[in-house]
């Protein structure tokens, strides 16, 4: 992940098709919590359990072009 302003950039660039088909699409975490010590992101990451997160989506023609979370829960 590279720093960005307060939030994290999940991805970089546009998105594009994983192996099984799906997409990417670049996200920034503005979640407060990301800077925590308990960080849930990175222990949901490292054990590979799915997340629910909140957040919302920058559309340019039609096509999500960025992800904000800014909840996670």
């Amino acid at each position: 992940m590279s720093g960005e302003g307060a939030g994290r950039t999940v991805t970089d660039g546009e998105p594009e098709a994983d192996d099984d088909g799906t997409s990417r699409v670049n996200a920034k975490i503005t979640d407060p919590a990301f800077e925590s010590s308990a960080n849930v992101y990175i222990q949901h990451f490292a054990s590979g359990e799915k997340l629910e997160v909140r957040g919302k989506a920058s559309i340019k023609e039609g096509v999500i072009r960025q992800l904000y979370l800014s909840d996670a829960g």
